[in-house]
């Protein structure tokens, strides 16, 4: 596998009054073909399930969003849009973390209705929701 680094590698470094609070224009972009890549790498090399891939982002996506917003989630109102996939996947363990903590969580998850051809798809947010 070409183009994938290594734990040792950081492609961005933050300046030193940004560390722990890096913005998301310094983060590198992934293409989808690159972290097919480095989730192929995980679980060949390092036995890594896509389940735990997947509870560990969504862990520390509910702290990072935990930090941002003070600390106390207790009652907050949260909406945590996800999509298909792994990533929506992610986003739905997200959410159970937050209500987990406290916080009022909706869901909305893309659902493709079919239509006739001429008028393509349409896509809609079915809403779900969760009270901790």
């Amino acid at each position: 596998m070409t183009g994938v680094a290594g734990p040792a590698d950081r492609s961005v470094t933050a300046p030193a009054k940004l560390r722990g609070r890096v913005p998301a224009s310094a983060v590198p972009v992934v293409t989808a073909a690159r972290m097919a890549d480095v989730d192929r790498l995980a679980i060949e090399a390092y036995g890594i399930t896509l389940l735990q891939m997947m509870e560990q982002a969504g862990s520390h996506l509910a702290e990072v969003v935990r930090r941002e917003l003070g600390g106390d989630l207790v009652g907050r109102r949260i909406v945590v849009a996800v999509g298909p996939g792994n990533n929506g996947g992610s986003g739905l363990v997200a959410a159970r973390h937050l209500v987990n903590r406290g916080a009022v969580v909706r869901t909305g998850h893309p659902v493709i209705i079919a239509m006739p051809v001429e008028r393509g798809f349409t896509w809609c947010y079915e809403e779900n929701r969760y009270v901790g």
